[in-house]
């Protein structure tokens, strides 16, 4: 038999939009529900528990905490010869609720911000499940996080589903960071914290000897040994046992692998394909040992059944590398992670990249790098949406910023994520502490909140469509010229195969203005915004098509440049997904 609740607001309070809210979630989780309305007086309230006999009580007031607390007292003297068990909720302001819990009455209490998993864990305990703790040691894990991704819960009637949040934290001191992360899994503001080690660490952690103390805590926080991931661990077993994972470091990749899964139980794997190597210098690694390397690490991830995230197709955009070339590689990733055996792929979509890149483009292009990576699913690979704003997006005013975390999650939230990459309002300033990025993590629900209640189809628009299908064919062209190149150099696969993925970094085929003066890369590529996006420019600064681009290095090779237009069957056909239903 269902459970069966009655609430409403009581006294003088007219405001019932909370109880009846709530209820038309309860609606939903088989409880049935009895609405009395609003301003219902403690006489009227308790005659109706002794007659209808409620297994839940549910009694909002939020105008003035003292007037509150004397009618909530006037409700208690009218229950106390109420024998039978019921389970009593409380809902209202902050003060208010404060001074409710004076009482002894309730046993929860709702302020109105509470996050899914939250209500969740209320809707379980008012079944019989376990009371949900607040603020202590979580009585229990979280499921593995492509089981969370699997069963996401929806949000509205439109398929739009609650995605996870993620954030970084590292600080300059272990303890401080330690600190944070217990006080960011008790606030329950986001589901995976992403922890940062400083540059140290994420190169030197193996080799000690090489490490320059003058640099610890630069750029996240100063990990030394196993024991202080254990501590980070048992860190985050409060509130909502968010998730943990950490930089994939940027030497010795496998050790670190191995080494987090045993210590933090890293929830995905995150590793870059081209990069901390001699591309960017952020390791010694020779390029092509280095992608390598990355490969072998993917394909570790995947024996051991973790999901695996690679961090590619950004960095090409930081570098104001052309949009083609970012989509491209966001292809080429998911496809080395599918030919590396991996079977959940976590696909990182980073929006206004270049900074100067306006919406509608933005949109078409996210669109395109999804239609692809997505067009690589089968019954043994599953790809999920990780969305993010951009790094250098946002403004060192941290009022501005955190109107820009506003904007940039309403533009992602049309793409339906499966995890939404958090970049906190200090992103343009400083690394964010534990407290500012709880408040940037509130920020991006409130936001989700109000989305939630429906958007419009942006990829009707028009000029979306238009923008995204030009986008679509040159990164055909594109990915042609680096199959006829690997194939003209005895590549059997040259979209996974690390000598062709490196030369045409080393010949120009893969640029961006950014590696100029790199001795593994060309950089002679020049670029400009135009018409909302990054694009590749002759001397001039005219734009110019994948096609005129790539005729020089083509010839070069002994390439006709007219094969370039000779597309694969794979990518003949262009369709914009439905990621706002799907």
């Amino acid at each position: 038999m269902n459970k069966k609740i009655m609430g409403c607001s009581i006294g003088n309070c007219v405001h019932v939009a909370g109880v009846a809210n709530f209820f038309r979630l309860a609606d939903t989780r088989g409880f049935d529900t009895i609405l009395l309305g609003a301003a219902v007086s403690p006489d009227r309230l308790a005659n109706e528990v002794f007659t209808q006999k409620p297994d839940i009580l549910c009694v909002g007031y939020r105008l003035t905490p003292e007037n509150g607390q004397k009618i909530l007292l006037r409700l208690i003297r009218l229950l106390q010869n109420y024998t039978l068990p019921i389970k009593k909720i409380f809902g209202g302001t902050p003060k208010t609720v404060a001074l409710a819990k004076q009482l002894d009455f309730f046993d929860y209490f709702f302020i109105g911000e509470e996050s899914i998993d939250r209500l969740e864990s209320v809707f379980s305990w008012l079944k019989g499940g376990d009371f949900p703790a607040v603020n202590s040691l979580a009585t229990k894990r979280r499921p593995a996080v492509q089981l969370a991704l699997d069963s996401l819960p929806m949000i509205n009637n439109q398929g739009m589903q609650m995605p996870l949040l993620r954030h970084h934290f590292g600080l300059p001191r272990m303890q401080d960071t330690i600190d944070g992360v217990t006080r960011i899994a008790e606030s329950e503001a986001l589901d995976i914290i992403s922890l940062a080690p400083d540059q140290n660490a994420q190169e030197f952690f193996f080799r000690p000897e090489e490490q320059n103390s003058s640099l610890n805590g630069a750029g996240g926080f100063p990990v030394r040994n196993k024991s202080e991931l254990l501590e980070l661990n048992l860190a985050r077993k409060y509130g909502n046992y968010p998730y943990l994972k950490i930089y994939s470091g940027t030497q010795d990749l496998l050790s670190w692998a191995q080494l987090s899964c045993e210590t933090i139980d890293n929830a995905w794997g995150t590793i870059p394909l081209c990069w901390y190597s001699e591309l960017d210098g952020r390791s010694k690694r020779p390029l092509e040992t280095a992608i390598t390397e990355n490969i072998d690490v993917i394909k570790w991830y995947a024996s051991v059944g973790k999901p695996v995230e690679i961090n590619e197709a950004h960095h090409w955009s930081l570098r104001d590398a052309p949009d083609v070339i970012a989509i491209v590689m966001a292809y080429i990733a998911a496809y080395i992670a599918k030919k590396s055996g991996v079977k959940q792929y976590i696909a990182q979509y980073m929006f206004n990249n270049p900074s100067f890149t306006s919406m509608p483009h933005d949109i078409a292009k996210m669109a395109v790098k999804t239609m692809l990576v997505q067009s690589l699913e089968d019954d043994s690979f599953r790809t999920y949406r990780q969305l993010r704003a951009g790094l250098a997006h946002f403004s060192i005013d941290l009022d501005v910023a955190k109107g820009q975390i506003g904007a940039a999650t309403s533009m992602m939230m049309a793409f339906n994520p499966h995890i939404l990459h958090v970049v906190g309002f200090t992103e343009g300033d400083h690394a964010a502490n534990a407290e500012e990025v709880i408040e940037s993590c509130k920020i991006t629900r409130g936001v989700i909140k109000n989305i939630s209640y429906g958007l419009p189809n942006i990829f009707a628009d028009k000029n979306i469509k238009n923008k995204a299908i030009s986008l679509f064919k040159q990164s055909q062209i594109l990915l042609n010229a680096i199959r006829l190149f690997g194939y003209k150099i005895g590549s059997e696969d040259p979209l996974s195969d690390p000598k062709v993925i490196s030369e045409s970094i080393k010949k120009g085929i893969l640029d961006a203005p950014h590696l100029r003066g790199q001795p593994c890369a060309l950089g002679s590529i020049k670029t400009l915004p135009w018409d909302g996006g990054c694009v590749a420019t002759d001397q001039n600064g005219n734009a110019i098509s994948e096609q005129q681009r790539l005729a020089a290095p083509m010839r070069q090779l002994g390439i006709d440049p007219r094969e370039l237009l000779d597309f694969d069957p794979l990518f003949g056909k262009f369709s914009l997904p439905q990621l706002t239903i799907s």
